[in-house]
């Protein structure tokens, strides 16, 4: 029987994504390991993670991205725009996709779901106020984060590209937290949190803001290209 007084932590969309189909997006064994153990923890007893329906949602909406993009390598194969224009609207791509991201979140929520002893999701009817999106907007406010030098790559071969008319190869860009990300620790917060995990770096601007421990795991993936 577990204890009333387990902590519970919140963890973020992308951590979510990671556990789940890390290996078959081949991302680095250091990422996933870091994951793992933190969904281990869980397993074994030191705390249980909390599920928000804005996480689910969230979940949903990248399952489709990374699926899309699945599907489109797997059947591209050098296709001319107008050819990829013709799959793009075709039932068939549609089917594959909408097929593809709502099993993986099928997977998801089932797997996670049959264990409420470590795993907790959101209660039906638990409401927010309007403060949240005003506290919302006074972090947004409160915090920059900062600007990064990107090269364009090609999408297949990631190969460095460069404008044939202008000869630009690169870009700056502004990185930082949005009002999702500021959402999910309000959120966090809400359901009685303790400690927020991310694998966004960004969250650090706001750890001497907010009542919630944040915790980034894994590498840092987003380092600038110069």
């Amino acid at each position: 029987m577990k204890s009333p007084d387990l902590e519970k932590v919140y963890v973020d969309t992308n951590i979510l994504i990671t556990y789940f189909l890390g290996k078959k997006r081949n991302l680095k064994e250091e990422d996933f390991a870091a994951v793992e153990e933190l969904f281990n923890n869980a397993i074994e007893g030191k705390y249980k993670i909390v599920i928000s329906n804005f996480v689910l949602a969230e979940t949903l909406h990248a399952l489709r991205s990374i699926v899309t993009e699945e599907t489109f390598r797997e059947q591209e194969k050098g296709l001319a725009r107008t050819q990829l224009f013709k799959m793009a609207n075709s039932k068939e791509f549609l089917e594959q996709v909408t097929e593809k991201s709502q099993k993986y979140f099928r997977d998801i929520v089932d797997k996670l779901s049959r264990d409420t002893k470590h795993f907790y999701f959101e209660e039906p009817g638990l409401s927010y106020s309007e403060d949240m999106f005003r506290n919302c907007l006074d972090l947004i406010v409160g915090s920059f984060g900062t600007f990064r030098v990107y090269g364009y790559y090609c999408s297949s071969c990631n190969e460095q590209l460069s404008c044939s008319k202008c000869k630009s190869d690169s870009k700056i860009v502004y990185k930082g937290l949005n009002a999702p990300d500021l959402i999910h620790v309000l959120i966090s917060i809400k359901l009685g949190c303790q400690r927020f995990f991310t694998m966004d770096k960004y969250f650090s601007s706001i750890q001497d803001k907010i009542p919630v421990d944040i915790q980034i795991i894994g590498l840092n993936k987003d380092t600038p290209t110069l």
